[in-house]
């Protein structure tokens, strides 16, 4: 997968120009018969500005959509849920803009999946562990 190094907007193997800000690709190769079909379009670069797949309304600066971020989320899992598999959500949602303001979408997406992971496993394993405490405090408060 390829990306615009200007925009950052994902662009198929055969573009040669950039969909979303109209970019020459370096080492495009065009077909044989030149760019005629994109140019019998209304736009000679094929697709009009912010269109595609990476507009919308989580578009970032570049066009790219944001991913996700669980900060308050993995705060709130911190405060209540088991605090030890809280922080690596932090920690990844932290990495998130970084990695989108170097334009390595990629990685961006893979450290907000990785956040959410994260997250799940604070709150699944705090709710098991609050059970187990419950039992064991109504458990020991039935036997004295």
């Amino acid at each position: 997968m390829k990306y615009c190094e200007k925009c950052s907007s994902i662009l198929n193997d055969e573009d040669s120009v950039c969909g979303n800000c109209g970019t020459k690709i370096p080492g495009a190769q065009s077909s044989s018969g030149g760019d005629a079909g994109a140019q019998s379009s209304s736009n000679p670069f094929g697709a009009s500005p912010g269109s595609g797949p990476s507009a919308g309304p989580n578009a970032g600066a570049g066009g790219q959509a944001t991913p996700p971020k669980y900060m308050v989320p993995g705060i709130l899992s911190i405060l209540f849920c088991c605090w030890p598999f809280a922080i690596p959500c932090l920690v990844y949602t932290s990495k998130i803009d970084g990695l989108m303001a170097q334009g390595k979408v990629d990685e961006a997406w893979e450290a907000s999946k990785k956040s959410k992971n994260w997250l799940i496993a604070s709150i699944v394993i705090g709710f098991v562990v609050q059970v187990i405490a419950i039992i064991i405090s109504v458990a020991a408060s039935a036997f004295s």
